[in-house]
C-alpha cells in the first residue's frame, strides 16, 4: 500500500517480484530515475492499482530521464514485463499532469502488459521505448496515446500491441485521435479497433513507419495525415475494415 509519492533514485534498482500488487493512494505517483525491474510471468502478473476505497484513481507511473535504457544485447535496464496497470485518473496535482505511462526522454522495456481503465493520455516523449505484445484498453480521453519527439533524436517501437476501446468523451469526439504520432515511430503488427474517435490515428511529424497493422471498426477515420514536421511517413502492408 503506497500512500506517498515514490521516486526510484539514481543509481538505485527496484525489483518487484512476481504476483505482487501496489495499490496506490489518491493521486499517488511513481517516478523512476533509476531502474526498475517488474518481472511478472504469464501466470502471476504484477499488478499497479489504486488502494481499495479510492473511487478517484492514482497518478500513475513515470519514467524520468535518468533512468536506465533497457539494453537489448544484455537484458539489462528498465524492464516492466507480465504487469497490469489500472485506474489512473487523469488530473492536476502540485502543477504537475498525471499520466497512466509517461516516457519522458527515457526508454524501458514494456511487454507482454496491460494497461486498462485509465483517463489521460499514455504519454511517450523523445523515447526510444520497446512497447510490445501489450493490450492497451478501456480508456477515457481525447487522445489516449501520444508519441511525440519533435527533435527526431530516438525512435519508439510499439509492435504486436492490442489496441481497443479507447473512447473519447462525447463532447470532444469531433476532435479526438485515439493515437497521435509526433515523430520518428515504427508501429508494427498492431490491431486498433472498437473506438469512436473521429480518428483512430493522426499523423503529424517526420519519420512515421506503419507496418502491417490492422484498423478495424473505427467509429469514423482510420489513418488522418496533417503534416507538421515536413512528414516522411511509411505505411505498408496494413489492413483497413469498417472504417
Amino acid at each position: 500500500i503506497i500512500q506517498a509519492n515514490t521516486l526510484v533514485m539514481e543509481d538505485v534498482t527496484l525489483t518487484i517480484e512476481p504476483g505482487t500488487v501496489l495499490q496506490f493512494d489518491d493521486s499517488i505517483l511513481m517516478q523512476v530515475n533509476g531502474t526498475i525491474r517488474a518481472i511478472g510471468t504469464e501466470t502471476d502478473s504484477i499488478v499497479f492499482t489504486r488502494i481499495p476505497g479510492n473511487t478517484v484513481g492514482w497518478g500513475g507511473l513515470r519514467f524520468h530521464h535518468l533512468s536506465t535504457p533497457y539494453d537489448s544485447l544484455t537484458g539489462e535496464g528498465c524492464v516492466l514485463s507480465y504487469i497490469q496497470l489500472k485506474h489512473v485518473a487523469s488530473m492536476t496535482v502540485s502543477n504537475t499532469q498525471t499520466y497512466p505511462l509517461f516516457v519522458n526522454n527515457a526508454s524501458p522495456l514494456i511487454e507482454h502488459s496491460e494497461i486498462s481503465c485509465f483517463k489521460g493520455w499514455i504519454y511517450f516523449w523523445r523515447s526510444s521505448a520497446i512497447m510490445r505484445h501489450c493490450s492497451i484498453h478501456d480508456g477515457t480521453n481525447e487522445t489516449s496515446i501520444l508519441i511525440a519527439d519533435p527533435l527526431q533524436l530516438n525512435h519508439m517501437v510499439m509492435d504486436h500491441c492490442y489496441i481497443h476501446d479507447l473512447n473519447a468523451p462525447p463532447s470532444n469526439v469531433n476532435s479526438s485521435k485515439t493515437v497521435s504520432l509526433g515523430a520518428n515511430c515504427t508501429i508494427k503488427n498492431c490491431y486498433f479497433g472498437a473506438t469512436n474517435s473521429e480518428i483512430t490515428m493522426g499523423l503529424y511529424g517526420n519519420n512515421i513507419k506503419l507496418l502491417g497493422n490492422t484498423f478495424e471498426n473505427g467509429e469514423n477515420i482510420a489513418i488522418g495525415i496533417f503534416g507538421g514536421w515536413q512528414p516522411s511517413v511509411h505505411i505498408t502492408g496494413n489492413r483497413f475494415s469498417g472504417n
